[in-house]
């Protein structure tokens, strides 16, 4: 399968029997691409706790880099209940009338 022409989210990885094939490869599911590490920075990626693009550098020695956004505070999202969205739509209306 062809690498799909997008921003890719970058995961790094090693490969290989003695682990010594550094490489980020796309996360997302329908793409096939991986590139070198050394050759990776420079590029833009995904980040991993907020989803804005950034450019990779030699700091981003993560597995899964992130821009800085204070990415674990950012990665559980509250789902809002059908009965607070009627509570919150009852609200903004009660302002506008």
């Amino acid at each position: 399968m062809p690498a799909k022409n997008h921003v890719h989210k970058y995961e790094f990885i090693i490969l290989g029997k003695g682990n010594n094939f550094h490489v980020f490869r796309c996360a997302f599911p329908d793409c096939s691409h991986y590139i070198q590490r050394k050759l990776g920075f420079g590029k833009l990626t995904v980040c991993w706790g907020c989803g804005r693009e950034f450019t990779l550098t030699k700091k981003h020695r993560q597995k899964r880099p992130t821009c800085g956004c204070r990415a674990k505070k950012n990665i559980h999202v509250e789902t809002v209940s059908q009965v607070d969205q009627d509570a919150i739509l009852a609200a903004i209306n009660s302002m506008k009338g």
